[in-house]
């Protein structure tokens, strides 16, 4: 997905929450890994000025 377009798009339609599943067949299978993992990659990919 685009997610530098799409989140400022949902961001300016008012959303509220950003739910973004981990669906890689190659994300670790420790699942405090896949959370970890889950749980930075919003962080690093939601642009700069959207709402955190």
């Amino acid at each position: 997905m685009p997610w530098t377009k799409v989140l400022p798009a949902a961001n300016a339609a008012g959303a509220k929450w950003y739910i973004i599943e981990q669906d890689d067949p190659n994300a670790p299978t420790d699942a405090a890994a896949s959370i970890k993992a889950s749980a930075s990659y919003p962080m690093d990919h939601v642009p700069a000025g959207t709402t955190r």
